[in-house]
């Protein structure tokens, strides 16, 4: 169940790329057989490399095969899987490497790939007329090659020369070989080979005619017998390589043939030099005269950019490319065969350099010399920033009202680090003497309150407000507000000011509630106070009142009229209210009145309106006393009246006949 689970999910991230794929263009890379494995390598990197840059384009690489003895059945089958491959999404162009590869997938191109443009990477800038040419082991006369501009009228093809700087080559070799006198050609038999020991030829006899050329040709020699005749040679034979293309079968020895740079580095006297880019960074080849492969793709890339645009292949003249070739070489081949460097000429890339003591280590050194002198300046910037935010507090505190003091965590006054105005209220503290706050809080709890806070703030770093009660100089007795600031992780600060006036006035207001709360509980009469400029939240509502709804005060204060459900309102209280308030004047009058046990009650209320002096403080004040007594023995007085009335009617009736 585990593999036919892990088959789906890959099966859908396989549909799933695919299908993002699809959305996006894509150039395809025919790479030939016979092109070198190093460079073919690092041209597919690069161009890989600027179509990642492209966020709606990727490449893919397809690499053909050596032709069979039957080239034409061969070529059909290669263009066969071609199409087979890449039937469901058709790329935007088509970059070829070498004419091998042109002619193998000609087919393509004439038939159902017709209208796709193609890009031919080739060394010169003719190329042989046919794949049997190439095959013939042997340089192909004028009738049997053809130019690119021939090719353009029948198909939708451009040309990217990879130039070969022969005559440049030569010169860097004999720079760095002075004692030169021959130059031996490497490659194999084939028809670029053929080519190029042309070139070469030419390009002795005419610039060079002092040096003797001789071809080390796979169709003389063997690899066994290359590698023999390169040991024998020393600095006075100049090595320029070309190409080894391994023969399909191949008796022996083919893994020396498939690392033929790191074979023939082994058994060498002298440098590899080379007429493209062969990464001589990694060390197998000296270098040369060249594009590099880097600069090649940018070209390649170039003319891919304008086909995207619109811009027919065969429209685009053939190019030898705009990138500058350059002089290239690896270092470490000067170190290995005793080249002095100072012989290479002055525009020269050198890999793996060694760079001397200073470049090397430049940056720590820089930094011994920077370190300590930005060290110095820190301090003393910090010391002056400090020195001035020092002096900047020192002033800050000085100016406060309130007096500060620093404390350590034992709770020892350590200094007091301004004169307060009022001196009255402050132990003073010579310099060099302590005093722990205990001699000024001479209460334990309070004593005990200061240290948990002092505590809290050295703990927590947070600053701490409390009040507390002190004695000062003369012995009196003090309230301070104390805020406790976080100094150090061993000290606090106290910002100390005196509220003895603002507290004790408090007591006295605590006191006179407490009074005047008291005597309003213990009146016979119900007092009930609203605050008008809260919307008629209630201030005070006493004992009496409560017991009248039977209901506990704590329940009602603070609420209002709509917030207390046991009280009915009545339109009549409603704007007896309303009148007192718009009016200012009071208001008496007597009300029936049943509470939540069911009881009727008459009650005589009077309603008075009180304002502050001076301010817009209003408050309603209502008192009610309950007269229903009263109001039944005032009943009962009136019953005995009339009967009394009625007896003496009576009696004087009586009397009078």
């Amino acid at each position: 169940m585990k593999q036919i689970i892990l088959f789906t999910v890959s099966l859908l991230i396989a549909i799933s790329t695919q299908a993002v794929e699809t959305e996006k263009e894509f150039i395809l890379i025919l790479n030939s057989t016979l092109a070198n494995g190093t460079w073919d390598k690092d041209f597919n990197k690069e161009l890989q490399d600027h179509c990642h840059k492209r966020s709606n384009l990727y490449l893919d690489s397809y690499t053909l095969s050596f032709p069979s003895a039957d080239t034409e059945k061969d070529s059909k089958e290669q263009c066969a899987r071609i199409l087979q491959k890449y039937a469901s999404n058709r790329p935007k162009a088509v970059v070829i490497i070498g004419a091998m590869g042109w002619h193998i997938t000609s087919h393509l191109f004439e038939t159902t790939w017709k209208d796709i443009p193609v890009i031919l990477c080739h060394p010169l800038a003719t190329l042989p007329n046919s794949l049997q040419s190439i095959l013939a082991y042997e340089a192909p006369d004028s009738l049997h090659i053809t130019t690119i501009k021939e090719l353009q009228k029948h198909y939708n093809i451009t040309f990217l020369e990879q130039k070969l700087y022969i005559k440049e080559t030569l010169r860097l070799m004999r720079a760095l070989q002075p004692e030169m006198k021959n130059i031996a050609f490497i490659s194999d038999s084939l028809y670029m080979s053929h080519m190029v020991f042309s070139k070469v030829e030419k390009t002795v006899r005419q610039h060079y005619p002092d040096l003797k050329l001789i071809w080390l040709s796979q169709r003389e020699l063997d690899l066994e017998q290359l590698l023999d005749t390169v040991s024998s040679y020393d600095k006075s034979t100049g090595l320029l390589y070309f190409s080894w293309h391994k023969p399909q079968q191949m008796p022996s020895h083919s893994f020396l043939a498939d690392n033929i740079g790191k074979t023939l580095t082994g058994f060498a006297n002298s440098p590899f030099f080379t007429l493209k880019d062969l990464h001589p960074q990694d060390g197998y080849f000296g270098g040369g005269y060249y594009v590099s492969a880097s600069d090649y793709a940018t070209d390649c890339m170039r003319i891919i950019d304008e086909i995207r645009e619109g811009k027919p292949a065969s429209d685009i003249p053939p190019d030898a490319g705009q990138s500058t070739p350059e002089n290239y070489f690896n270092y470490l081949d000067l170190q290995w065969f005793n080249i002095s460097p100072q012989l290479c000429p002055d525009q020269i890339h050198l890999y793996n350099e060694p760079v001397s003591f200073y470049e090397k280590y430049w940056k720590n050194i820089l930094g011994l010399i920077l370190i300590p002198l930005v060290i110095f300046v820190m301090r003393h910037y910090f010391y002056r920033i400090g020195k001035k935010h020092k002096n900047m507090n020192k002033r800050i505190i000085n100016s406060l009202d309130v007096a500060v003091y620093l404390v350590d965590k034992h709770g020892i006054v350590e200094q007091i680090l301004n004169t307060p105005a009022e001196e009255n209220y402050v132990q003073s503290i010579k310099k060099g003497e302590h005093m722990e706050i205990r001699q000024i809080i001479t209460d334990d709890e309070e004593f005990r309150k200061n240290m948990e806070a002092i505590e809290q703030v050295l703990k927590t770093k947070k600053n701490l407000h409390i009040k507390t009660q002190i004695k000062n100089m003369q012995g009196e007795s003090l309230y301070v507000s104390v805020h406790i600031a976080y100094y150090d992780k061993n000290h606090v600060l106290g910002f100390v000011r005196n509220i003895s006036d603002i507290e004790n006035e408090r007591i006295r207001n605590e006191r006179s509630n407490f009074f005047l709360k008291s005597l309003l509980d213990n009146l016979p009469i119900a007092t009930i106070v609203k605050d008008i400029n809260d919307r008629g939240k209630y201030l005070v509502w006493n004992k009496k009142a409560a017991e009248m709804v039977n209901t506990d005060a704590s329940h009602i204060i603070g609420k209002r009229e709509e917030d207390f459900i046991g009280k009915e309102r009545t339109d009549f209280l409603v704007e007896a209210e309303r009148e007192v308030i718009e009016n200012g004047k009071p208001k008496s009058f007597i009300k029936r009145f049943t509470n939540r046990d069911g009881q009727t009650k008459i009650l005589s209320i009077h309603k008075a309106l009180v304002c502050f002096p001076k301010g817009n403080e209003r408050w309603l004040v209502s008192s009610s006393l309950d007269i229903t007594e009263l109001e039944m023995q005032r009943k009962q007085i009136e019953l005995m009246n009339r009967h009394y009335m009625f007896v003496m009617q009576a009696i004087g009736l009586i009397s009078w006949t």
